[in-house]
C-alpha cells in the first residue's frame, strides 16, 4: 500500500458524518477551494503534492508500462482538478465521472491529463 495515496486527513472531523459538522463551518471551509483544510487536518494542496510524488515515483519504477492506481475519490479529484486548472470550488460542475477510470500520463516526471471517463480495459 502506498501511504501517499491515502485519503485526505480530516483532523477534528475524522469519523464524523457531514451532517454532524456545522453547516456554516463546512461551507466556509469548502469556499476556500484549494485551501480547504478541516481543523487539524491537511489541505487539498498537501494531498495533491503527496499524491503527485507517489504517481511520478510509480511511473519511474515501471518505465514504459501502464500502471493501474486504485485510490480514494478525494485523491483522484485533487489530482484531476489540478491538472484541469480548476479552482476546486463547490459551484464548479463535475469534470469527470467518479465511477469510471481516469488516465493521468507521466512523462519525464511531469504529470498531464490523459483521457477521462474510460471503460476498462483501456483502448
Amino acid at each position: 500500500m502506498e501511504r501517499r495515496l491515502r485519503e485526505q486527513q480530516f483532523g477534528d472531523w475524522t469519523g464524523k458524518c457531514w451532517r454532524d459538522i456545522p453547516a456554516d463551518a463546512l461551507r466556509a471551509a469548502e469556499a476556500l477551494g484549494w485551501e480547504f483544510r478541516p481543523p487539524g487536518g491537511e489541505s487539498r494542496i498537501d494531498v495533491r503534492i503527496r499524491a503527485e510524488h507517489a504517481l511520478t515515483d510509480a511511473s519511474r519504477a515501471s518505465p514504459g508500462r501502464n500502471v493501474l492506481v486504485v485510490t480514494h475519490q478525494g485523491v483522484i479529484r485533487v489530482v484531476l482538478n489540478h491538472l484541469l486548472g480548476r479552482s476546486f470550488l463547490p459551484e464548479e460542475p463535475a469534470a469527470f465521472n467518479p465511477d469510471r477510470l481516469q488516465q493521468v500520463v507521466c512523462q519525464d516526471g511531469v504529470l498531464s491529463l490523459g483521457e477521462l471517463d474510460l471503460d476498462f480495459p483501456f483502448p
